[in-house]
């Protein structure tokens, strides 16, 4: 019922905030279900950790607002013994949530983003738009026919060096164009040809390109599960490359299934102290300041990760360990009045 609730909530809100980019897309009923039928998975993706937090906190509050948790202790059974089943519901929902993340969410986000670039925008794109996207960063110029800085992708790209007399010395052709962060982008099918002394040679291509921050785009992993995501950094390395928004990604998302145990896990730890037992209202203003202040940390810590202010490892998983610290102080606190 919690999941319901906050799915729907997500879906509201996330339909408000489209309306006017539909509308000024022209966009039909049916393009606009289509659409959300492949956002969903992402939707109950975010709803997912939350839910579970408050349908614990609200499991727990019942029981101690109707004096069963006061009832078990005076029979001998611990309050913690008492919740433990909760703690187990919450412990297999988290791989099944990596599951769900790692294999059907990148196959959804691309599908929707599909649908939004291919059905939605293609018929309001302006003249320049369908001429293609034109940009000099030193002495390489970049053209694409398409290019979403949100996702950090060109498609249909040619990219010339120019020589000292303003004239190309080598031209990149490649089917895609994906930003991995500083400046730097990985070709996907490329072709290189160089000319020199007025002769034009095929040659081996080079699969990374170095286009410099005049670009502004985001480094989009939505469409990746873990393993692809690791398997782009070590290549993106062993270029010579800065990897470290793939690598802050990387132990984001292997991070984020603990969140389905460690978050109620602090909810169970604090309302299973006593007695006197935390009242629902008590037990219902921590969790939401716990599932607040997780939500800002997240993406805190991701940004500092992604700036180098941090180590990648500390940017995904600081989040978690916060959490788990504040998991067992509560544990701690619990162990002592027992």
């Amino acid at each position: 019922l919690t999941f319901s609730a906050l799915f729907a909530a997500y879906f509201l809100i996330d339909v408000m905030d489209r309306l006017e980019w539909f509308a000024r897309h022209g966009a039909t009923g049916i393009e606009a279900i289509r659409f959300y039928a492949a956002r969903a998975p992402l939707l109950a993706s975010r709803a997912v950790p939350m839910a579970i937090l408050v349908a614990t906190s609200l499991c727990v509050s019942l029981l101690a607002a109707e004096g069963e948790l006061l009832g078990m202790r005076c029979c001998g059974i611990p309050a913690p013994r008492a919740l433990l089943p909760l703690f187990l519901l919450s412990t297999l929902v988290a791989p099944l949530y990596f599951a769900f993340n790692n294999t059907v969410l990148p196959r959804t986000n691309a599908l929707a983003d599909e649908l939004k670039r291919t059905e939605i925008k293609a018929r309001t794109l302006s003249l320049q738009e369908r001429a293609g996207v034109w940009h000099r960063s030193g002495n390489t110029v970049v053209q694409a026919a398409r290019f979403d800085p949100e996702q950090g992708v060109a498609r249909d790209v040619t990219l010339y060096w120019l020589g000292e007399d303003g004239l190309p010395v080598a031209r990149h052709d490649a089917e895609s164009l994906h930003h991995i962060g500083r400046g730097n982008w990985r070709l996907v099918e490329p072709s290189r040809i160089e000319v020199a002394n007025g002769v034009a040679r095929r040659v081996a291509p080079h699969p990374y390109a170095v286009l410099g921050e005049s670009i502004e785009a985001e480094v989009d992993t939505m469409h990746m599960s873990v393993a692809e995501i690791a398997r782009e950094a070590d290549e993106t390395e062993q270029a010579g490359f800065d990897a470290t928004m793939l690598r802050v990604d990387f132990h984001a998302k292997l991070a984020e299934p603990l969140s389905c145990i460690v978050l109620p896990a602090a909810v169970i730890f604090f309302a299973a102290t006593g007695p006197p037992f935390p009242g629902p209202a008590q037990t219902l203003l921590v969790s939401g300041i716990i599932g607040v202040v997780y939500i800002l940390f997240t993406g805190a810590a991701a940004s500092l990760g992604h700036g180098g202010r941090t180590p990648p490892a500390r940017g995904g998983w600081a989040p978690i360990a916060l959490f788990g610290l504040v998991a067992l102080g509560f544990a701690r606190r619990m162990w002592r009045r027992l």
